[in-house]
């Protein structure tokens, strides 16, 4: 009983720390992370398909030619970097499964701060966006 009233504090702690690190990325994020990390928390439907998780072969197929990116290589490097900072979690070894992750509080304000970090590159770019 004592462990179950515990959890919900642990979850909260865990977020409160791993929030400054998201922050930072998406301070020093290009518009190629920005459309990589909406592809899996923006996905149109409502909750709770509201997230999508992907396969990494399959995400490199889908995404290749709008990334403008020749390997696939450059993307696993960004889809890496995005799993050690906590904005995606990196699922099996073969094949490589990327998902966003699975508490509603951090995919909230992982959500505002990918729409904080596309205006703040809308506003300060000539339509960098465009081509995604």
């Amino acid at each position: 009983m004592h462990v179950l009233t515990e959890a919900p504090v642990l979850e909260q702690q865990k977020e409160i720390l791993i929030i400054p690190f998201i922050r930072e990325y998406f301070n020093n994020a290009d518009p190629k992370d920005l459309f990589i990390v909406s592809k899996f928390y923006f996905t149109g439907k409502p909750f709770p398909n509201d997230t999508a998780s992907f396969i990494f072969a399959e995400f490199c197929d889908q995404t290749k030619t709008k990334l403008k990116v020749s390997t696939n290589n450059a993307i696993r490097k960004r889809l890496d970097r995005m799993a050690r900072t906590g904005i995606l979690l990196k699922l099996g070894a073969n094949p490589k499964i990327y998902a966003p992750v699975n508490h509603e509080p951090l995919i909230a304000a992982i959500r505002e701060m990918i729409k904080r970090a596309y205006n703040d590159y809308k506003e300060s770019t000539d339509n960098v966006f465009k081509s995604f």
